[in-house]
């Protein structure tokens, strides 16, 4: 297939998004991240596409064909050579979601043949006639329904029909008498159209398994802008078409570290099936709380989840824990922030973005000889409230958040200097902690988190971030990058 066919193919099938995928053994019926579209989005690129299409489609050579029919009682063994798709050109295209799949339908289609011709017959004697001619099929239409299929987690799609409809034409003929140019219409002609409508047919079958290829070979994860995170993209399921007009993609959606070789799964899985269609956007995001907890288990299991109160002394916490400053007195202090558990995230529309993690606060004195002892150590719960919300930045989607809640409860963990007084230590470590922990988390949610970039120059514009139970919901309409 010559180098444009892959030019083809993208223009032909833009408008479905091709996901990404990850070889798993793995099969879960649950996926984490969806993306709805809707076709509207498949026509403006398809229509982004043609005028970058139709050029490679011009002065096409094809197969030299003939066969043998009767005028009257007379045979007439005819053949076609040279034969060139010299033009094709439409007024417009229409695409839909629709069955299992999408339809793309072709209008005001109008497409020249060029050929030389020559044929032989018997009256009293042989006969060798030959000519060219010109064949002008106009108004006409061709429609291509698609399934989408899924292999191992990567997008597929299988043809499921094509029809062209190539009733109307102009015929003008160079060599031959009249009646020959009868018999060219009546039957030459219609051998055209069936090599037309069979090489249609088959260019389509053509282009569909060099896309499939492509899906095949295309990168594995996109990477999450924190700390060599991945983001899984495979598939789940067959993607399907929830209403007319609409086609959802299931993605797997578990976040993995880009070093670790076995590429570990989280214990855990989607909590529930994710809704496809709950807003007439063109562009929908469905982000379940299972991504931001998978990020989050990946990161304890790399033991990123650690902080410290660090450059205290002894003495700030003789108010709350005087035995401490009395067996270590002015001595340097840290506090560390120890997570013991991953944290959990939880969505939900009435209460937001909230995060809880467990965690060990072992207070770490530094003795003379610079020797560190943890004569106490706190287990404490912390809860965080944080407020969402979604920007479009260089046309692409970022996740923002800031922390506007935070809550402690403590208890005693160990302790080699006595009980301690846990109620009475609660507000001033709180503080402590707030001062040391907001910050923190803020600087990585201002970063902002980039929704997975759609291909073929897609800008989404406007996004709106909606928070239901269990999932986020992403909402934008959309503007397209010139093709070139």
């Amino acid at each position: 297939m010559p180098p444009v066919s892959r030019l083809v193919v993208l223009a032909f099938l833009c408008g479905a998004f091709l996901v990404p995928i990850i070889e798993q053994a793995q099969a879960q019926q649950l996926n984490g991240l969806s993306l709805t579209v809707g076709d509207n989005l498949l026509n403006g690129l398809i229509e982004e596409a043609v005028p970058v299409v139709l050029p490679h489609l011009q002065n096409l050579p094809l197969p030299s064909f003939g066969g043998t029919e009767h005028a009257g009682v007379t045979k007439v063994h005819w053949n076609l050579t040279n034969v060139v798709l010299s033009s094709v050109n439409l007024t417009s295209l229409t695409t839909q979601f629709e069955g299992a799949g999408f339809e793309v339908a072709a209008h005001g289609v109008s497409m020249v043949v060029n050929a030389d011709w020559e044929a032989k017959f018997r009256t009293v004697w042989d006969n060798h006639i030959h000519g060219s001619a010109v064949v002008t099929f106009y108004d006409s239409s061709a429609d291509v329904d698609v399934d989408f299929a899924q292999s191992a987690g990567h997008l597929q799609f299988a043809l499921r029909s094509t029809n062209v409809d190539l009733e109307h034409f102009k015929l003008k003929l160079h060599g031959g008498e009249s009646w020959f140019a009868n018999f060219f219409k009546v039957f030459i002609v219609a051998a055209i159209k069936d090599h037309v409508k069979s090489g249609f047919n088959e260019a389509m079958s053509d282009l569909l398994n060099e896309v499939n290829t492509i899906s095949m070979h295309l990168p594995l994860s996109i990477p999450v802008d924190f700390d060599d995170l991945a983001l899984n993209i495979s598939l789940t399921a067959v993607p399907s078409v929830p209403a007319t007009g609409y086609s959802s993609f299931p993605v797997q959606g578990n976040v993995f570290s880009l070093h670790d070789a076995n590429n570990s799964w989280p214990p855990f899985v989607p909590s529930s099936p994710l809704p496809n269609l709950v807003s007439s956007d063109s562009v929908q995001f469905y982000i379940q709380s299972y991504v931001m907890n998978s990020a989050a288990w990946t990161l304890f299991e790399l033991g990123q989840l650690v902080a410290h109160v660090p450059d205290l002394n002894t003495v700030d916490v003789a108010p709350f824990i005087p035995k401490l400053s009395e067996r270590y007195p002015d001595r340097p202090l840290a506090i560390g922030i120890h997570v013991s558990t991953a944290p959990i995230f939880t969505l939900s529309s009435s209460n937001g973005a909230t995060m809880v993690a467990n965690a060990s606060l072992p207070f770490e004195v530094t003795l003379k000889n610079n020797t560190i002892v943890s004569p106490c150590v706190l287990a404490a719960t912390l809860t965080f409230g944080i407020d969402l919300d979604v920007k479009s930045v260089n046309q692409t989607a970022v996740l923002f958040g800031n922390i506007t809640a935070f809550q402690t409860v403590f208890s005693e963990q160990s302790s080699s200097i006595g009980p301690i007084d846990v109620a009475g230590l609660e507000d001033s470590l709180n503080k402590l902690l707030s001062s040391v922990l907001i910050p923190l988390l803020d600087s990585f949610l201002n970063h902002g988190l980039a929704i997975p970039t759609l291909p073929f120059g897609i800008q989404l514009v406007n996004p709106q971030l909606q928070i239901a139970d269990d999932y986020l919901l992403i909402g934008s309409s959309f503007a397209l990058s010139p093709l070139s």
